[in-house]
């Protein structure tokens, strides 16, 4: 059920947050392409176990700084580099 929940676009971002918890990754993946979550959502899935959830914070066109700082010291070397890219072109929010 958290996958259909997730797909519903007005879904409040309290209830994005338990989906956080979800263990299905899609979900989380899901997630962390919405441009609607807080940089509190965000930061918890920088440090997801997924990496395809943290790619998709880092792709996220709402994504905030301090999310991006947390990337760059990420495990996977394309997630790092595009983390420092974003940072480099100023492409995220304050």
């Amino acid at each position: 059920m958290h996958f259909w929940v997730v797909q519903n676009k007005t879904v409040p971002n309290e209830i994005l947050e338990e989906l956080t918890n979800s263990d299905e990754w899609r979900v989380r993946h899901m997630i962390a392409s919405k441009n609607k979550i807080t940089e509190t959502i965000q930061k918890k899935l920088a440090i997801d176990r997924e990496v395809l959830v943290r790619s998709s914070i880092a792709r996220n066109k709402k994504v905030k700084l301090s999310v991006l700082l947390l990337l760059i010291n990420d495990e996977d070397e394309e997630i790092r580099n595009m983390a420092k890219e974003r940072i480099f072109k100023g492409e995220y929010n304050e």
